[in-house]
């Protein structure tokens, strides 16, 4: 079956009442790209089309074929200085699809996965928010829970002046640096050496949190780029102004620390098992970004180096308060993890079935 009339087809500027659209996108370096866009969040986007389906053709199993088949899109390219496929040459890709009831068994076993990565995904939102309050709440608010379980500061508790901070922070408690600190150390390049491949992550594989695809490499034949070694309890974030991507290597994190190296593009902290969700929270935040874009600095490209990390300026908790604030955030880091890993192994099996039953070399009963 071949879409080859424009009654089909819905440009960006169209706006059409269905239950669900397929959005393509044509021009640019997502060439290819699609999603299924349900009618009340359907928004004006540049550069893709919009498609409904007849009723022999399902629409999440259209949506699956064209994923599978994004390359063939994108070899439509007109040639122009970016990458672009005009409409009409889009509508004359000829396809092939299978029967409607299969179609559907097709579409939705690999939805129920995708339903599933994505609900995993919006766990880890609701919990990284939760991390985010926490930590807002004990060492910005400095209403962490003191000895008799009350907030400390509106309870009345103890607060001095910090000159270096610029504000008040509660009794006992000091300040410091990224660069000079008592609970982390930059981790400097070098790799050990490893038989076999590994996956190689730049930065550009990084979607904030998120772990991309990546590249295999060997030790001898790799980029010199690749010579960052993940360990267990360290933080990562790209070095490059208005990057924000992070890498949380904790205690479940074996296959990070196994499988990958780094790009040097990131910039690495060991931290001791105490401080590791207290830094991981401060690099969350908008603070730390803020001072990253402020401080970065080059001719073409603009970053920071481990020198500018003197200007990240962070409060020293006691101790105790420290070790409670990881009792009582380590079980979101640990969740959070642990769904990141389900996501990884269930996009691993989401991808191998969708060509194999797309060809036909599996069948869903």
């Amino acid at each position: 079956m071949t879409y080859k009339n424009y009654s089909e087809v819905y440009n960006r500027l169209t706006l059409s009442w269905y239950n669900l659209y397929l959005q393509v996108t044509l021009v640019g370096n997502g060439v290819g790209s699609c999603c299924l866009v349900p009618d009340n969040n359907w928004v004006i986007i540049q550069n893709t089309i919009g498609l409904k389906t007849k009723s022999s053709l399902y629409n999440r199993y259209l949506y699956y074929y064209l994923k599978l088949h994004k390359n063939r899109i994108a070899l439509l390219d007109g040639g122009s200085s970016q990458p672009n496929v005009r409409v009409d040459n889009f509508l004359q890709l000829e396809v092939n699809f299978h029967e409607y009831d299969e179609q559907k068994n097709i579409a939705d076993v690999l939805y129920i996965i995708d339903s599933k990565i994505e609900l995993n995904n919006r766990i880890n939102a609701e919990l990284e928010a939760m991390a985010k309050t926490l930590y807002d709440y004990w060492f910005v608010q400095f209403d962490f829970p003191d000895k008799n379980g009350k907030p400390y500061k509106t309870s009345g508790g103890k607060m001095v002046c910090n000159e270096e901070l610029k504000r008040e922070i509660p009794k006992g408690w000091s300040n410091a640096t990224l660069l000079n600190n008592s609970f982390a150390e930059i981790l400097k390049p070098g790799i050990k050496k490893f038989s076999g491949k590994k996956n190689y992550l730049a930065t550009a594989d990084i979607n904030n949190k998120d772990i991309g695809i990546g590249s295999e490499i060997t030790y001898v034949e790799r980029k010199s780029r690749a010579n960052m070694q993940p360990i267990k309890n360290s933080i990562w974030f790209a070095k490059m102004k208005n990057s924000r991507k992070h890498l949380f290597i904790g205690q479940n994190s074996y296959d990070v620390i196994t499988d990958n190296i780094l790009s040097t593009g990131f910039m690495g902290l060991s931290c001791t098992e105490t401080s590791f969700e207290y830094l991981a929270c401060y690099l969350s935040s908008d603070i730390f970004e803020i001072t990253k874009d402020t401080v970065s600095h080059g001719a073409t490209m603009q970053g920071i180096g481990n020198d500018d990390l003197k200007f990240f300026k962070i409060v020293v908790p006691d101790i105790e308060i420290l070790a409670d604030f990881k009792k009582e955030i380590s079980a979101i880091y640990e969740k959070m993890e642990l769904s990141r890993i389900e996501n990884q192994k269930l996009t691993e099996l989401r991808d191998w079935l969708l060509p194999m039953l797309m060809n036909g070399q599996v069948k869903v009963n």
